[in-house]
């Protein structure tokens, strides 16, 4: 469930707060958890006040449910038995002091379109993006580097994307759909840009052909690499393509055959399937587009030693890599936009997919 379900729902029924059985409370991470929670939160619109929200480890737990009939452990265990998922109403006294503070921000998605040529399939619309936000800052001792530069979350994306756009533009023959370039903001914070372009779009997406979205594209496994945080990370020449079997099994045949006749990488769609643990399909910026029956593909390098650390520095980046995998995306996009009949209208979106 998504954590912040409970919140919301809690405030739409009237209720004082919420508390959080939480058993990762004393773990390693625990005090970065909660410095990330403390942080706040941010979600689309003006600002509302929030619903007062605590987490108790297992002994806060096991001390509000004495009495109730309920046992934590079991409660917070990995798996919980499905006749403890039941609502349960018990009384008991929690006291507590909670400040929330609401404020307002402006943030910006960067869009750019090259018109297409056709007369008729112009007013179709290949998208491609990738988001320039990352998870900011955090407070060190002076003379430390406290900025999470995001070199390759999502700035390899960010570079690939504005390089793709210069070269179509300069292109002398130009494509027959029209093509959009989407920078996209608030993706770390819940595809938060994404969904607003497709809640509030520039252009009619009953009529979009594909999505693409490039989010982490910028390393490369090392062979001799015995980093088990690196295990998964992509290998030069590969990237993973993830999306096109989940949401369109004809976009996926189509980057297939782009690719075996131009850069041959190796697309590998390990990831490319709704029963993955890791939900890669659903945790990018193409995710609500593939909800609205767009065809959509995303394509990554793998999560490595760096992400979400200090350290995604640009040092770190494969440039040949970076290349390779954006030349790919290129041609891939050249097709969708050129040919007579797009992915999507060839009515393969699988419905099942999405949500």
């Amino acid at each position: 469930t998504d954590y912040e379900t409970p919140a919301l729902v809690a405030r739409a029924e009237g209720a004082a707060g919420v508390i959080m059985l939480d058993r990762r409370a004393g773990s390693p991470n625990w005090t970065q958890r909660r410095n990330r929670s403390e942080a706040g939160q941010m979600r689309p619109g003006r600002p509302q006040p929030g619903v007062p929200t605590l987490s108790l480890g297992p002994a806060g737990a096991t001390a509000l449910l004495s009495g109730s009939g309920l046992n934590a452990d079991a409660l917070m265990g990995a798996t919980v038995a499905p006749e403890l998922l039941k609502t349960k109403a018990f009384r008991a006294e929690v006291s507590a002091s909670v400040q929330v503070d609401t404020q307002e921000s402006v943030s910006h998605n960067v869009c750019g379109l090259i018109p297409g040529t056709d007369p008729t399939l112009k007013a179709e619309t290949v998208i491609l993006g990738a988001h320039y936000d990352h998870i900011g800052m955090r407070e060190v001792p002076a003379g430390q580097d406290g900025i999470f530069n995001g070199a390759d979350d999502d700035g390899s994306g960010t570079v690939a994307l504005l390089n793709i756009a210069e070269a179509i533009a300069k292109n002398p023959v130009q494509p027959k759909r029209s093509v959009l370039f989407l920078w996209f903001t608030g993706e770390e914070r819940g595809l938060l840009g994404s969904r607003e372009f497709v809640a509030n779009p520039t252009v009619d997406l009953s009529k979009a052909a594909a999505m693409f979205n490039i989010d982490m594209i910028g390393r490369s496994k090392e062979t001799s690499s015995d980093i088990p945080a690196n295990e998964n990370l992509a290998r030069k020449g590969q990237v993973y393509l993830i999306g096109p079997n989940v949401f369109s099994p004809a976009l996926s045949a189509l980057m297939n055959r782009v690719n075996n006749s131009y850069q041959k990488l190796n697309l590998d769609q390990r990831y490319d399937d709704p029963n993955d643990p890791n939900r890669f399909w659903a945790r990018s910026d193409h995710y609500p587009f593939a909800e609205v029956g767009i065809p959509a593909a995303f394509f990554f390098s793998g999560v490595h030693e760096d992400y979400h650390q200090l350290s995604d520095h640009v040092e770190k980046i494969d440039f040949e890599q970076l290349e390779t995998v954006s030349r790919a995306v290129l041609a891939m996009l050249w097709e969708v936009a050129n040919i007579p009949v797009s992915p999507r209208a060839a009515g393969t979106t699988n419905p099942n997919a999405r949500g």
